[in-house]
């Protein structure tokens, strides 16, 4: 699952620094977006990730991320994620019980 979580969280973190204003951002390095770190917290706190503002608390350090349109956009993948999370754990449940 940490690999599934992984892939989206790059994903997400590519489409921040893509769609990112060059003349307020000065082109800063796509590592001060969403760090390495950023995403290793979120998946770290995923299942205490349950409301919008628990994300905004957790991502607050960054300034690049202090962004109402960011944390909205971040917390709709971490929904996504555990759909997908779900999906994997029924997928496991029906695979052992037709064993």
């Amino acid at each position: 699952m940490c690999k599934h979580g992984m892939k989206h969280l790059l994903t997400f973190h590519m489409e921040i620094w893509d769609s990112a204003n060059e003349q307020q951002t000065g082109f800063l390095a796509l590592s001060l977006f969403f760090s390495n770190e950023d995403i290793k917290v979120v998946l770290d706190y995923f299942a205490l990730l349950t409301l919008v503002e628990r994300v905004a608390a957790l991502i607050s350090h960054n300034p690049c991320l202090d962004n109402l349109q960011i944390v909205a956009a971040l917390y709709s993948v971490i929904c996504d994620l555990q759909m997908v999370f779900d999906n994997i754990a029924a997928e496991k449940k029906q695979k052992a019980w037709e064993k």
